[in-house]
């Protein structure tokens, strides 16, 4: 029903009934309808994603996070105002889809930790030393850092999963989010090793994966989270935070 909705309504025109916008380009900015701001038009509008991105306050997210926000609805509440407008039809959730959207809240519950990890330990951690000096290096500024939410895996085989591990997640949990690989003897061993983290985000700036570039000796240079991953269903291959330049994540 989400899906449907997404697909029938347009988030520009949705954004319109409640702020001024201007086409720039393929997208469309005005000001920030969620923070005082009268001089520059930071808020920006993107039709192929149909999300949003504020460069200032930096809120982001899709036509249900828009409106939650603007009127401070639930997302119930705001999912039967857009399905109205939309011409959708809501049915009662059966059990099933409850334990599933359980199961991907959790999952993106994990993917936030561990996207936080991974970035403490390239901003500030003495382990991240040599993927900072790669970072530079490649010409990639702290801004470029912040707004990707780039991060670094260590090279042991279990820093994360001794992270999370810490906080409470099963590491089933940790190998059902892409991020651990299970052993032949039933222990599991981290996925991302050594490596340059990029995450992965949806529409509405959630972690929904991974990708990484190797920085020492081995195969392959680049590794992706697993694509059959049930919070990847739809996804690209690599979408940085909405608003960000990804052709400068790439170099």
């Amino acid at each position: 029903m989400i899906e449907q909705i997404k697909e029938r309504l347009a988030i520009v025109d949705l954004v319109s009934d409640h702020i001024p916008l201007r086409k720039v380009g393929r997208n469309f900015v005005g000001f920030c309808p969620f923070h005082p701001n009268t001089r520059t038009p930071a808020f920006t509008v993107f039709p192929e994603t149909q999300s949003y991105h504020c460069f200032s306050c930096k809120k982001s997210g899709d036509i249900f996070t828009f409106l939650m926000e603007r009127e401070g609805l639930e997302f119930g509440e705001a999912l039967e105002r857009l399905a109205a407008r939309a011409g959708v039809t809501l049915h009662e959730r059966t059990e099933r889809e409850e334990r599933e959207d359980a199961t991907r809240a959790r999952l993106l519950e994990v993917n936030a930790m561990a996207a936080t990890f991974y970035a403490h330990l390239l901003r500030a951690s003495p382990r991240g030393e040599a993927a900072r000096l790669y970072v530079a290096a490649r010409g990639l500024g702290e801004n470029i850092v912040e707004v990707f939410q780039l991060g670094y895996a260590p090279p042991e085989w279990s820093a994360l999963l001794a992270y999370l591990g810490e906080r409470g997640v099963d590491p089933a949990e940790v190998e059902a989010a892409g991020l651990a690989i299970r052993r032949d003897d039933g222990g599991y061993y981290d996925r991302f090793r050594d490596r340059l983290l990029f995450p992965i985000h949806d529409s509405r700036g959630r972690v929904v994966g991974f990708g990484g570039r190797l920085l020492g000796d081995g195969h392959p240079k680049y590794l992706n989270s697993p694509q059959t991953s049930d919070l990847r269903q739809g996804q690209p291959a690599l979408r940085p935070v909405p608003g960000a330049r990804s052709d400068q994540a790439r170099r």
